[in-house]
């Protein structure tokens, strides 16, 4: 036991002048340390606003590429949404067209309304002589309103109605004799919700659907169809720059279409089309 407290006190005695000379170098450590931690110097305001202009340069350029791409995804969206939204009813309303034996165009009812869209239509260059000229299958307005619509042609309103009689033949074989049955069915855009005996469109919610029928022969119809996105509530949807993209009705939705034109910005958040049905021989639907 002795011995070994004899050879710890040695140890000891052995390191005692290394740490002495050390000590001056921990000390100067130290002090060093205790200045960083009680300096209370800060920034100036020079310092502070040179800063800021810095942050704000970088931040404000960032900040505008970040907005204007959200509004263009929601602009597109939109846009992709209307556009398959208008395939969709196309498709379903010449499936349902093209069931009938032949059609033939029924007397309007509502003369304010089907003068509303013809002029809408018109000023698309969907309706008028170029559009009847035109190559036929489907034709929607040009979005830029690039159109001619300061000067439209005159042309007969009588030629268009927002509703078509569709006609269904059918054969029936009874004791040795062939009758011939008829029955009629009107589809109309006029009604929501139609009354029972009346075809309508396909409509779906949100959205805000015209149209107009033209026949040009019992198996030849042509289609203008109208689309855009309906404001539901009292809040209206509005774009950057203060235009509206969803509407509560024809009117608003017409009144937005002449401002568009008229000032030749695109109809982006509105969708005219003008498509031709071709009803097959009966018993040749595909």
């Amino acid at each position: 036991m002795r011995n070994r407290i004899r050879e710890t006190v040695l140890r000891l005695q052995n390191k005692i002048p290394r740490i002495a000379t050390r000590l001056p170098a921990i000390i100067r450590l130290y002090e060093k340390n205790r200045t960083l931690l009680h300096n209370q110097r800060g920034y100036t305001m020079v310092e502070l606003l040179a800063a800021c202009v810095i942050f704000l340069a970088v931040l404000l350029p960032l900040s505008s590429v970040y907005v204007n791409g959200l509004d263009q995804y929601a602009k597109t969206s939109m846009q992709t949404t209307l556009r398959n939204e208008t395939d969709f009813m196309i498709g379903e309303m010449m499936r349902h067209i093209q069931e009938a034996s032949y059609v033939e165009l029924e007397q309007e009812q509502n003369p304010v309304e089907r003068e509303k869209l013809v002029r809408l239509f018109q000023q698309a260059g969907l309706i008028g002589s170029s559009a009847d000229e035109s190559e036929s299958g489907t034709t929607s307005a040009d979005p830029t309103g690039s159109s001619d619509s300061s000067a439209p042609s005159p042309l007969d309103p009588s030629r268009y109605s927002t509703r078509l009689w569709l006609y269904d033949k059918s054969l029936t074989f009874s004791a040795g004799r062939t009758t011939s049955q008829v029955t009629r069915t009107s589809y109309t855009f006029s009604c929501d919700p139609c009354e029972k005996g009346l075809g309508q469109p396909p409509r779906q919610d949100g959205y805000i659907l015209h149209g107009l029928f033209e026949v040009q022969s019992p198996r030849r119809a042509v289609l203008y169809l109208l689309v855009a996105h309906k404001d539901d509530d009292s809040v209206h949807q509005l774009d950057r720059m203060g235009h509206p993209t969803e509407f509560t009705d024809l009117y608003e939705l017409a009144a937005e279409a002449d401002r568009l034109y008229q000032s030749g910005e695109r109809l982006e958040h509105i969708r005219l089309i003008r498509t031709e049905i071709n009803i097959p021989p009966h018993g040749q639907q595909g």
